[in-house]
């Protein structure tokens, strides 16, 4: 009986099933994060931005974004802004689309409650690659605008033949640095870059642009 007893035991512990709770994505800053790539890639002239406004949408300013972008939030699926993104209706035909990691990372700002969360940018000057370092703030702050066949000013920054041309002739860093003939960039509402981040692309370039 005993045996019996202890058997049951044992069967009923190797039986039970415990789920792992799933790790929680890190808070998305929309400030630094979500802002910045809505700007760049949606708020062209003639898309998205408070002049044109196409389809009554303004992607500018986190007001106009939860309202005109109809965010749910809580809920990406019930957020216009996420559904057009997944259908890939935005950005249109032609442009660069959003990668799933951006479209992830907009889903998971809605998910944590679409919040207006300022943060500090999270810059190392240190240890500098164009894949971990620079590409991401440039695919955020720049590649909107400057990438496919309508890239704005004639400036492609989506390859390195593009951001070799900006970079020999000086515009990138005056552009970044907002000082010089270059268009400052990133424009307003998303502003200019901090000098932490600025420094890096500079180390980077001075360290003879490499792209690893």
């Amino acid at each position: 009986m005993r045996q019996f007893l202890i058997l049951s035991i044992m069967l009923a512990i190797l039986s039970c099933k415990h789920e792992v709770p799933k790790p929680s994505a890190p808070e998305v800053c929309f400030e630094k994060e979500i802002l910045p790539l809505l700007v760049s890639n949606c708020s062209q002239s003639g898309c998205h931005n408070s002049v044109s406004s196409a389809d009554g949408v303004i992607l500018t300013d986190y007001a106009n974004i939860l309202a005109t972008g109809e965010v749910s939030p809580g809920n990406p699926d019930e957020s216009d802004l996420y559904e057009v993104l997944i259908k890939g209706e935005m950005p249109p035909q032609g442009e660069t689309p959003l990668t799933q990691q951006q479209i992830d990372l907009i889903s998971n700002w809605i998910s944590q409650g679409a919040k207006n969360t300022t943060c500090e940018s999270i810059c190392d000057t240190n240890t500098i690659t164009y894949t971990a370092s620079v590409k991401p703030l440039l695919d955020k702050n720049c590649v909107g605008c400057h990438s496919g066949s309508n890239s704005s000013g004639g400036v492609n920054l989506s390859n390195a033949n593009g951001i070799n041309i900006v970079i020999n002739n000086g515009k990138l860093l005056q552009a970044l640095k907002q000082t010089g003939p270059a268009k400052p960039m990133p424009p307003p509402p998303t502003g200019k870059l901090s000098d932490c981040e600025i420094r890096m692309v500079e180390k980077w370039i001075q360290a003879g642009n490499p792209y690893n």
